[in-house]
């Protein structure tokens, strides 16, 4: 009888270094010594894999807080992990999170010293390798003691600092243009990785030698703030994001092996690395619409994207390739999902106060992420009224995403009138011009005939998301407005 072997996956969430083992003692190696370690077996990758996604931090905060406030709140476990010192940001860090950890102290250090044992699995920055040792005796040293050793990735698959060859070398090997240095100093490492060149890290070196020099014979200095040391393991090293745009699986990956999974041996696979996310969905998005393989010459560049816009949305929406190509094309509204599934999203808001009366004041709202550049709110220009506070936001928003050569672009609103008025009025108003079917003038229509022209220029569409529904981006875009709404009125 043939005895079939089931396979193994043991599912390292929280460990010393976090991820997929086939091998327990490999795994097992993650875990001991691990201060609550999360970890599960199970017979399938997949189920490994969900297991282990569902429970890694989507943000992890490597500086810390000033040491003058009341209370610190560490994450150890959580969407977002490190020290806080607004509980509110706790709350949507743990929300939902499968068994999130963290607790609350009085001290910096002590959130620092709890955060440093749960989630690095060390004290007080202590290497997992270094043993503790009486006052009196010195600090184990590595191999042939040198200390430790910092591999430093400033191009790969990931970058970031490495306290291992064998993940250094994962992460250049098959990477074209791959740059990497070994350092002992693991400062001199981070900034190698950071970008700076040769030249800047040798003169930081004799800045420090200078500054040690010239203090050794100083009074001893009143205690300064303690700075925290971060030593970069390979699960937090920095990542790039890996645009997957044609391959098993279209998407953004966080990882060189998810990616290469969905590209190795796949015929015309397209992929690339970036530093943000919004980048690489841009690359996804382009090519779909497929604007990034088509070229014009100069002489024929206005006419060209025309022709080529109108042939890509026929395409796309099964519209007959007979039709006039003087005729206007329509937005991509009733195409298909996955058009728009990588599309960038941006909320949009307006607000007003005393809304059709005496002393209203509005303003208008773009949220584009947490700690976006682009998150903008202002004032309304003209009458202060809520639907032009809603109409503005829009016009704002379409033209940061065509400042930004974005080719297409997902409008969430809680606005079912401007979604109405721009998908199926703006027509009719545009053949009448620019009157109702009672023969009055359409309101608002100078930001109507800029939102029009603008999505000529970029393809939208707009979705409905009710209001004050608990909606992240919908909240972030209906505060902006508001904050924008006090302004109206301002000198």
């Amino acid at each position: 009888m043939i005895m079939l072997r089931m396979s193994k996956f043991y599912a390292v969430a929280h460990g010393f270094q976090r991820g997929i083992y086939e091998n327990w003692d490999d795994a097992k190696k993650q875990i001991d010594d691990f201060p609550q370690a999360v970890y599960k077996k199970f017979s399938s990758r997949e189920d490994a894999e969900e297991y282990f996604k569902a429970r890694q931090a989507k943000k992890i905060e490597l500086t810390f807080p000033e040491p003058n406030r009341e209370k610190y709140y560490a994450v150890a476990r959580g969407y977002a992990v490190g020290v806080f010192t607004d509980y509110e940001d706790v709350k949507k860090s743990i929300e939902a999170y499968p068994q999130p950890l963290h607790k609350k102290f009085d001290s910096l250090d002590e959130a620092v010293s709890y955060f440093n044992k749960f989630f690095h699995g060390k004290e007080k920055g202590e290497n997992r390798n270094q043993k503790k040792v009486n006052s009196t005796e010195e600090a184990p040293k590595t191999k042939d003691d040198k200390g430790i050793t910092y591999y430093a990735v400033a191009r790969g698959h990931t970058t970031g600092v490495f306290t291992s060859w064998e993940e250094c070398k994962k992460q250049t090997t098959g990477f074209k243009g791959a740059k990497f240095k070994k350092f002992e100093d693991e400062k001199e490492a981070t900034m190698f990785a950071e970008g700076k060149t040769l030249k800047q890290i040798e003169e930081a070196r004799s800045n420090r030698k200078r500054d040690a020099a010239s203090s050794s014979g100083a009074d001893i200095p009143e205690p300064q703030k303690k700075q925290k040391k971060h030593v970069l393991y390979p699960f937090m090293a920095k990542r790039g994001y890996y645009a997957v745009a044609n391959g098993r699986k279209v998407g953004v990956f966080r990882s060189w092996d998810e990616c290469h999974a969905q590209v190795n041996g796949y015929p015309n696979a397209r992929y690339k690395k970036f530093v943000t996310e919004s980048e690489a969905l841009a690359f996804i998005t382009n090519h779909q619409l497929g604007c990034t393989t088509t070229s014009f010459s100069s002489d024929s560049m206005a006419k060209g994207k025309a022709d080529h816009r109108n042939a890509l949305r026929k395409r796309k929406c099964g519209e007959s390739s007979n039709a006039s190509s003087s005729q206007v094309p329509k937005r991509l509204k009733h195409c298909d999902p996955e058009v728009w599934r990588y599309a960038p999203v941006v909320y949009t808001d307006g607000a007003c106060s005393n809304n059709g009366k005496f002393g209203a004041k509005a303003g208008f709202g773009v949220f584009w992420g947490e700690n976006h550049v682009d998150n903008s709110y202002g004032p309304v220009p003209g009458a202060p009224t809520n639907n032009r506070g809603e109409l503005v936001a829009v016009d704002v928003a379409l033209k940061q995403a065509i400042d930004k050569k974005m080719s297409t672009i997902v409008v969430r609103t809680d606005s079912k009138l401007l979604i109405n008025s721009l998908d199926d009025y703006m027509d009719s108003w545009k053949r009448n011009s620019w009157k109702t079917s009672f023969g009055k003038d359409v309101s608002n229509q100078d930001l109507l005939q800029s939102i029009d022209k603008s999505t000529r220029q970029i393809n939208v569409k707009f979705e409905y998301v009710p209001g004050h529904s608990g909606d992240f981006g919908n909240d972030a875009a209906d505060a902006l407005a508001r904050r924008g709404a006090q302004m109206y009125g301002a000198k």
